[in-house]
């Protein structure tokens, strides 16, 4: 599960870009353990449900242009350890 990846959990927000001044947008929290067969190839079977996933209501942000960040608590640490962002366009 998400504790054999190392994850406690997910929570992903959205920072829009396009327009100065907007405050972040908690997205929600992930849900964990999701089939990762090419994680657990790379670095073995521990991390076989190492991914993750979040379901985004049509609707939730207005058109623009986002930084969609996912951080991750880790279960090994007890702290928020890691983060990855990626730009995404709402039409």
């Amino acid at each position: 599960a998400g504790i054999g990846a190392g994850f406690g959990a997910i929570h992903v927000w959205a920072q829009r870009t396009d327009v100065p001044g907007t405050a972040p947008v908690f997205l929600g929290a992930a849900a964990l353990s999701g089939a990762r067969p090419d994680v657990a190839a790379a670095y073995g079977p521990q991390f076989d449900r190492a991914g993750f996933s979040l379901d985004v209501p049509a609707g939730t942000l207005p058109p623009g242009t986002y930084e969609v960040t996912a951080y991750a608590w880790s279960t090994r640490t007890a702290r928020w350890e890691d983060a990855r962002s990626a730009t995404v366009v709402v039409r």
